[in-house]
Order: C-alpha cells, then structure tokens, then sequence
C-alpha cells in the first residue's frame, strides 16, 4: 500500500494518473509511457497556446518608423528637469538620502485616546510639491537645525 493511501484512505489522483478507486491500478513501464504520453500532450497543448498568445501580440505590435519632414513635437526645456548634482551626495549603492528644507506648518492629530504632534515639511526647493506631514518629535531628533530655538 502506497503512503498516501495509508494516510487518506484513497488512491492519491494526481494530475497524472486520474484513475478513481477501484479501477485497475498500473505499475511500471506502462505507468511510464502514460506519464510520457501524459506529459507530450500537456507540453504540445502548451506550446499552442503560446503560438497563439504570439501570434495575437505580433499582430498588435507597431514598429516606429520615421520619414524625412514628419512633425515631431521639440522638447521644451524646463529647468526643473536639471537636477544639480553638486548638492546631493551619492552613497556607493547609488542612493541618496533627501534633506529637509523648511517647516512650513504645525498641527495636532486627535487620535482615540491620544495626541500626536505633526509638522509640514518640504522637502526640496524647487519642487513645492514635495510637502509630506511628519511626527514632530522624530523630525526634531533628526533635524534639529530647522526647528528655531524657542
């Protein structure tokens, strides 16, 4: 008796072998050449349905192709897409860890049953976009230069 049977009770169905209980039980070089035959079918199945998925992604496939005198739209410079790199120091696993710039607000989160202090920071000056809400205790342990002595 094989393991899975003393285990469960029944004749273990894998996606190989879908015999029910009962029916007649094969064991070696013909359990081999239906596992192989098993196999070739799943495997020729397979490659059809990856012929096909190719065949429908050739077909929606577009290549570029540019002619003398087509209209291309010109690149508009914008300052804003130069970064200086002078003022960022880049770590050896090319990171770089940004800097506050400023505290722009203060306020208080009412939680359940407590009070947690929060602070508006920006975070680089030439994007105004970047303002985050941070724990005031934490940002003052870290940055402690962007909080004025009071």
């Amino acid at each position: 008796m094989d393991p899975f049977a003393a285990l469960y009770g029944k004749q273990c169905r894998s996606l190989l072998s879908w015999d029910d209980v009962g029916e007649r039980e094969i064991f070696g070089p013909e359990l081999i050449d239906r596992s192989v035959d098993a196999v070739r079918i799943i495997r020729e199945r397979l490659r059809i349905a990856q012929d096909r998925f190719k065949h429908w992604a050739d077909a929606k496939r577009r290549y570029l192709e540019f002619q003398p005198g087509d209209h291309l739209r010109k690149y508009v410079g914008n300052l804003r897409h130069v970064v200086d790199f002078s003022e960022i120091k880049v770590r050896s696993d090319l990171t770089y860890e940004k800097q506050p710039v400023e505290i722009l607000d203060r306020r208080e989160k009412t939680l359940h049953n407590k009070t947690v202090s929060l602070v508006r920071v920006m975070w680089h000056l030439d994007s105004p976009e970047e303002l985050t809400w941070e724990t005031e205790p934490e940002m003052l342990q870290q940055y402690p230069h962007l909080f004025p002595e009071s």
